[in-house]
């Protein structure tokens, strides 16, 4: 079983580098999101192993989403 991972970065160009990266060792299925809201909705149906989060997220603080994720 595939570890899933959820990667929350405004960059979507390194979440999305990041992704192939992981996916392509065959261990990881990954979800990228640059928007704390969008990857919580998608949390709601899809839980998630791991979270990888950008603490620099714009108008979010990374303590914060760190506690909405848990």
């Amino acid at each position: 079983m595939a570890i899933r991972v959820l990667i929350i970065n405004r960059q979507l160009v390194f979440a999305v580098t990041l992704k192939q990266a992981l996916e392509q060792t065959g261990t990881f299925d990954v979800h990228p999101f640059t928007t704390a809201e969008a990857a919580f909705d998608f949390l709601r149906d899809h839980p998630q192993d791991v979270a990888l989060v950008d603490f620099a997220l714009p108008g979010r603080f990374g303590a914060k989403t760190i506690q909405q994720l848990r």
